[in-house]
C-alpha cells in the first residue's frame, strides 16, 4: 500500500505539471495605434492573432504584408500569414514576443510601437505592464503559479501518506487522475473567447471608457469616419410619391367594336416590346392591338372572348426604368427650388439622385402648394409604383459651419444624443452632442459635443449603448 501511496504523489505532481503548463498557455493582449492603420494582437500559448484595421473608417485591412520588427538587430522579424478572414493575420512563435515595431506595407505602410492592452490583459488574467506605449514580452512563470504547483503537490504528499494504510487508495488515485484530466481540457480547450478562430464578441465598460476587441469590431461590423468641419448646405426637404413618367405610360385602347382574342398569355407583370402585337379585335374584320411602348402590363381589362366598344381601355404598359416623383413644394419655396444646385430623393433608405423636369403652373388654394415632378433612375425595378419619397432640393450652403455625419452615427439614451468615438485600437468613449437636420434625411449636422479629427463610429454602434449601460 506504501507503493501506492508514492504513485498517488507521483500521478498528483504530474497532474500539477500539466496545469503549470497551461498557466504559462494563458491569453495575452497586444495593441498598436499608427498613423493610418491601428491593430490588436491576441495570443494562447504560441499561436497569435492580429487583427488590423484602418485608421479612418475601422475597416479590416486586407492584402498587407506585415512583420514584428524587434528593436534588437540579431533577433530576425516576425512574419504575418493572411488568413481567409479580412483583416485577421496568423503566427507562431514559441518564446516571448520581442519587443519590436509592427511594419505594415502593401494598400498602406506604416511603422507602429506594440504595446500591452491594459484592459485585454486584465481581462486574460494577466497584469504587471503600462496602457499607452509600454513594451513587453510574454512572462513564462509567475509567484502565482509557483504557489500554485506548491500547494497542490503538498496537497498531494498528504494524500499520499494518509491513504498509503487504506484500501480506498486504488479507487482514490484513479479518481484524482480522471479529475486532473477533466479540470485541464475545459481550461486548454474550450475556454470562452478562445484565441483560434472562434469570433466571439467582447464588450464590456470599463474605467477606461468601452473595451471591444478587435475581432469583436470586425464581427460587429463597427465603422468609423473622421468628424471634419465644413459649411453644410442647405436643403428645402418634402414628400412626394413615386409615379410613372409620361412618356413611358401608356393606355392601350380598343380601336374597333368587337370580341377581344389575344395574341398570347397576358396577365399583370407580362413584360412587351414597343410595336408588339397583343392581339386583335375581331368584328367585319380583325383589328391588330400594338404596345406604342416597351414596358410591363401594369393593368389589365379585357379577357378572351370577352367584347369591347370603341374607345374602352384595355390595357396599360408603362416602363418602370424611369419613375417620375411628384413632390408637394409650398408656393414660397416654389422660387428657391427652381435655382436648385441637385436635387435627390430618399426611398426605402436608399438616397437616388434626380432631375426637375416638370414643375405644375397652378398653386392650390386649400394647399397654398404646388407640384415639383422629379424624374429618378429605377434601372433595377426595385421601387414600386407609389412608393413615399422624402425629396431633398440642394439650395446652397448654410453659412455657419458643423460637422456632417451619416444620421446613424446618433444614438438617444433617454432626452440625450450620443456618440461613440473610437479613441484607441480597442476603447471606445460616448460624447453627448447636440445636432439638427442636414440637407438630406440621410445625414445630419453636428453642432456640440465633438472636436476635429474625432473617430466618430457610424456604424454597429448600438452595441456600444448596450455595453455602455
Amino acid at each position: 500500500m506504501r507503493g501506492l501511496g508514492r504513485l498517488l504523489f507521483l500521478v498528483t505532481g504530474i497532474a500539477c505539471l500539466g496545469q503549470t503548463n497551461y498557466a504559462q498557455e494563458a491569453k495575452f493582449s497586444y495593441s498598436g495605434d499608427g498613423t493610418l492603420t491601428d491593430f490588436a494582437i491576441e495570443g494562447e500559448g504560441t499561436k497569435f492573432q492580429l487583427f488590423i484595421a484602418t485608421k479612418d473608417t475601422n475597416a479590416p485591412l486586407k492584402g498587407a504584408q506585415i512583420e514584428l520588427v524587434p528593436d534588437d538587430e540579431a533577433v530576425k522579424p516576425i512574419k504575418f500569414a493572411e488568413s481567409s478572414q479580412p483583416g485577421v493575420y496568423l503566427f507562431e512563435h514559441p518564446e516571448a514576443l520581442p519587443e519590436g515595431n509592427i511594419v505594415v506595407s502593401g494598400p498602406l505602410a506604416d511603422d507602429i510601437e506594440v504595446y500591452q492592452s491594459e484592459l485585454g490583459s486584465r481581462h486574460d488574467n494577466h497584469s504587471g505592464h503600462d496602457h499607452g506605449g509600454a513594451k513587453s514580452g510574454l512572462p513564462k512563470f509567475s509567484a502565482a503559479m509557483t504557489l500554485g504547483f506548491a500547494g497542490v503537490f503538498f496537497v498531494g504528499f498528504v494524500l499520499g501518506r494518509i491513504l498509503s494504510r487504506s484500501r480506498m487508495a486504488p479507487k482514490v488515485a484513479l479518481a484524482i487522475v480522471v479529475m486532473s484530466g477533466l479540470w485541464q481540457t475545459p481550461k486548454g480547450f474550450a475556454n470562452e473567447g478562445h484565441a483560434h478562430g472562434e469570433m466571439s464578441v467582447d464588450t464590456r465598460g470599463g474605467e477606461y471608457g468601452i473595451f471591444v476587441s478587435k475581432k469583436s469590431q470586425f464581427l460587429l461590423g463597427l465603422r468609423t469616419q473622421a468628424a471634419v468641419m465644413s459649411v453644410p448646405e442647405q436643403s428645402i426637404q418634402t414628400i412626394g410619391h413615386a409615379g410613372a413618367a409620361p412618356m413611358y405610360d401608356a393606355t392601350i385602347k380598343s380601336p374597333a367594336t368587337g370580341e377581344f382574342r389575344p395574341a398570347r398569355q397576358l396577365q399583370i407583370g407580362s413584360k412587351v416590346a414597343k410595336n408588339e402585337v397583343l392581339g386583335w379585335v375581331d368584328s367585319i374584320g380583325s383589328v391588330a392591338i400594338k404596345s406604342p411602348i416597351s414596358g410591363n402590363i401594369v393593368s389589365l381589362d379585357i379577357f378572351a372572348g370577352l367584347r369591347t366598344e370603341t374607345g374602352n381601355a384595355l390595357m396599360r404598359v408603362t416602363d418602370t426604368k424611369t419613375l417620375w416623383i411628384d413632390a408637394e413644394v409650398f408656393q414660397q419655396d416654389l422660387l428657391k427650388i427652381r435655382e436648385a444646385r441637385s436635387v435627390s430623393a430618399n426611398i426605402d433608405g436608399r438616397t437616388i439622385s434626380g432631375k426637375i423636369v416638370s414643375f405644375q403652373t397652378n398653386v392650390s388654394e386649400q394647399t397654398l402648394s404646388g407640384k415639383v415632378f422629379v424624374e429618378i433612375e429605377n434601372k433595377e425595378n426595385n421601387i414600386t409604383l407609389g412608393s413615399a419619397a422624402t425629396v431633398s432640393f440642394i439650395t446652397g450652403k448654410s453659412g455657419s459651419e458643423g460637422f456632417v455625419l451619416p444620421r446613424s452615427a446618433v444614438l438617444f439614451r433617454g432626452a440625450e444624443s450620443i456618440v461613440f468615438v473610437q479613441t484607441g485600437p480597442e476603447i471606445f468613449e460616448q460624447k453627448i452632442v447636440t445636432f439638427e437636420p442636414a440637407a438630406t434625411p440621410d445625414i445630419l449636422i453636428v453642432r456640440t459635443g465633438l472636436d476635429p479629427g474625432d473617430r466618430v463610429v457610424v456604424s454597429g454602434n448600438y452595441q456600444l449603448l448596450t455595453a455602455a449601460r
